[in-house]
């Protein structure tokens, strides 16, 4: 029986199998949509969520590359600039008082 996912290198060979320019295209997107529509909860919801992602990662992943457990990571190097702009979409949302999957 292999190791759980979680432990596994996230690529064989090659680069990573996470792709910050991704993830940076995804973030910008999502601030383009919550610019586009500042009145629905769930854009906001978007853009928060994909926040506390970005926030955490450069402490997700190990010198080779393996993920690094939540509960194992460095908190000291999650990007508090975005953690602090997440809460302020997600207490924004929640006070427009329509809930959704976001």
């Amino acid at each position: 029986m292999g190791l759980p996912f979680f432990w596994r290198p996230l690529a064989t060979a090659g680069d990573l199998g996470v792709r910050r320019e991704l993830v940076d295209d995804a973030e910008w997107l999502a601030a383009l949509l919550a610019g586009s529509l500042p009145q629905e909860p769930e854009a906001l919801g978007l853009l928060a969520l994909i926040r506390l992602h970005v926030a955490r990662w450069s402490a997700r992943l190990d010198r080779g590359g393996w993920l690094v457990p939540l509960s194992d990571q460095d908190r000291s190097r999650w990007d508090r600039r975005r953690i602090e702009s997440a809460t302020t979409l997600i207490e924004r949302a929640a006070g427009m008082g329509r809930a959704g999957p976001y």
